[in-house]
């Protein structure tokens, strides 16, 4: 049984020009996020975003998030930063990883002062949401075509 302790502090880097990075990014989206048959290959999202970070320990990427123009589901408000791609790989969640890449990226995208939006379907990203200052303010159908809904960080 592989043992994911954490006796090594995660490391949250920016992964803004390795090519590596940004495939083992997709692999982990793909995997555990948006799932291996989702019709848009998470590379070419992922390479177009304006920031993107990683936590790796030991050398390996466990956990990714993106922020970018361009990602909205439904084509709507394409001109705003979209908080995307966020994935922690199932052993390391429940530790502040999650936090550490969404501080990172709140960060960045608070010094843009533009809108900031995400959609999703996930109930436990919508409760963080509600509780960290983020609205609802629609529902639209992701890409694959299921349900999501579109929340908006309130300054």
């Amino acid at each position: 049984m592989e043992d994911y302790s954490l006796e090594v502090e995660p490391k949250l880097q920016s992964l803004e020009e390795s090519a590596e990075a940004l495939q083992e990014a997709a692999s982990l989206v793909s995997r555990y996020s948006w799932g291996e048959d989702y019709p848009l290959p998470p590379l070419e999202e992922i390479e177009r975003a304006d920031h993107r970070v990683g936590v790796f320990v030991d050398g390996k990427l466990i956990a990714f998030a993106s922020i970018g123009h361009g990602f909205s589901p439904d084509g709507i408000d394409d001109d705003a930063l979209w908080l995307a791609h966020v994935v922690v790989a199932p052993p390391y969640r429940e530790r502040g990883i999650f936090q550490k890449l969404y501080d990172k990226l709140m960060t960045y995208a608070q010094a843009k002062d533009e809108r900031i939006l995400s959609c999703t379907d996930n109930s436990i990203m919508e409760d963080f949401f509600l509780t960290h200052g983020w609205k609802k303010i629609r529902e639209t159908l992701a890409q694959a075509g299921d349900p999501c809904d579109v929340f908006e960080y309130q300054r």
